[in-house]
């Protein structure tokens, strides 16, 4: 049998494994976990069942029973451990591992280590590949808005639908978008795409909404449930089907003029 397991915190699981049961233990109960003391050299044990470690092990008293384990710690370049890649058996071997085989322990426990940090390079990557068209993907948005924003001249709809349509362009995953213009104790639902353009001239008191707590706090302000949310009314969230929105306050001088929200169902 044989287990690449890994540990974290205080707990080991086995990321690969060939002939040995799916299970997952606490580092008490952990064989590996041996190996990790002595992170340059490969933990033989022949016996576990003599070990004073070991012989009390559940693994070694109960199914699977195992009797024979050595591993090589997985240490990544700067020295952190990982876990171990081990081979275990259900029979002693009191000649443990030839020199040879403690050598291909190691070079395997190396490869092992090389494979998990490709692995995390890859990830890294792919991470940033996402973040650089998420970046294009905004500045695009830009564009087409300031491009709408030119030809609308004096416009303040078409101005302020321009903005709205650059947002919801920025954001893939927004449904809805509004601009609500202050005005004394409301907001008004000026300028609506998407899932809230039946909703366009309707009027909110500033008290029971997430924009108003918005214009109030002059701070952008993620409302991630709504159900939920402490500064929107229950009407409110059964009118518009909101389910999650970010809002960001449009400033003018020294006051709030308007704030640019985008919804999601969830």
């Amino acid at each position: 049998m044989s287990l690449v397991s890994l540990v974290a915190g205080d707990r080991q699981w086995f990321k690969a494994r060939a002939g040995f049961p799916h299970c997952e233990t606490d580092l008490n109960s952990s064989v590996c976990a041996h190996a990790l003391v002595q992170p340059d050299a490969v933990l033989v044990i022949p016996d576990l069942t003599a070990d004073a470690r070991t012989r009390d092990n559940p693994l070694v008293t109960g199914e699977p029973f195992i009797r024979f384990y050595a591993g090589a710690p997985l240490v990544t370049p700067d020295g952190h451990v990982l876990g171990s890649l081990c081979v275990i058996d259900k029979v002693s071997r009191p000649g443990g591992l030839t020199a040879a085989q403690t050598e291909n322990l190691k070079a395997l426990a190396r490869q092992v280590v090389t494979q998990l940090e490709l692995r995390r390079a890859v990830a890294s990557r792919d991470a940033a590949r996402a973040e650089e068209q998420r970046a294009y993907q905004v500045r695009e948005a830009l564009r087409e808005a300031q491009a709408r924003i030119a030809v609308a001249g004096g416009d303040l709809d078409a101005v302020l639908r321009a903005v709205v349509a650059g947002a919801m362009s920025a954001v893939p995953a927004a449904e809805g978008g509004v601009i609500e213009l202050l005005d004394g104790d409301h907001l008004e639902y000026r300028a609506v795409l998407g899932t809230l353009v039946a909703h366009k001239g309707q009027r909110i008191t500033v008290s029971t909404s997430a924009a108003g707590h918005c214009a109030l706090s002059r701070e952008p302000y993620l409302m991630k449930d709504a159900s939920s949310d402490p500064h929107v009314g229950r009407d409110l969230v059964r009118t518009l089907g909101l389910g999650s929105a970010v809002l960001a306050p449009i400033l003018g001088g020294d006051g709030v003029l308007s704030v640019l929200k985008l919804i999601g169902e969830s």
